[in-house]
């Protein structure tokens, strides 16, 4: 007879620790492309809120004349005469949105410094255009310059019916030194506070 063979010994189990820093770089190539693909994917088709308890909604939307932009909207229930003044009074930006500080404006100049999506702050120094297109009004600005390649953006004021009104704000920048993707992500939370602040000053002054 023969005498059965000896069970080989299991090998020793990969230590689980030496496992994590695969872990974490899987992660960070999925964060990354998670970013990439929220910031880059856009829609032609503009998004709106559907009430005025829905609150401010973003996207990168790919305006038909400039390309891919940043671009958020909110219902307010106020005229939208009320609406236009609060946001072109440049002078109170500073205390109105919290990335943006010491700002001036000689009329439709504006100069001060925003807050950086990368920590800091940058300076900038626009000129805003005014247009009333029958009942849609625009506040905008085009002005790259230094490391700023695209620096564009501006106010949208349009009657919404029943003494509302649909404000949006877009905004799309590119700097030299940072990938694209990551600065609208960047937008795509900033805008909405923007607008949520202009909801706020109109509320408190009703």
């Amino acid at each position: 007879m023969t005498s059965p063979s000896p069970t080989p010994a299991p090998k020793p189990r990969r230590p689980f620790w030496r496992n994590i820093p695969w872990i974490v770089l899987g992660g960070i190539i999925l964060g990354l492309a998670f970013l990439y693909v929220r910031g880059t994917w856009a829609s032609g088709e503009p998004i709106n809120p559907a009430s005025v308890e829905q609150g401010p909604v973003s996207q990168v939307y790919l305006d038909p004349e400039h390309g891919r932009t940043v671009r958020a909207a909110i219902l307010l229930p106020h005229p939208p005469k009320k609406v236009w003044a609060l946001v072109t009074n440049y002078g109170r930006y500073d205390g109105l949105f919290g990335h943006l500080k010491g700002v001036t404006a000689d009329g439709t100049a504006l100069r001060g410094q925003a807050r950086s999506a990368f920590g800091g702050w940058w300076d900038f120094a626009i000129v805003m255009t005014e247009a009333k297109d029958g009942t849609t009004w625009r506040a905008t600005w085009d002005q790259p310059g230094g490391s700023l390649r695209v620096n564009r953006g501006g106010w949208t004021v349009s009657p919404a019916g029943d003494g509302k009104t649909l404000l949006t704000l877009s905004l799309e920048a590119q700097v030299e030194e940072y990938p694209t993707f990551f600065i609208r992500n960047a937008f795509l939370g900033r805008l909405p506070q923007a607008l949520a602040a202009v909801a706020a000053e109109l509320d408190a002054r009703k």
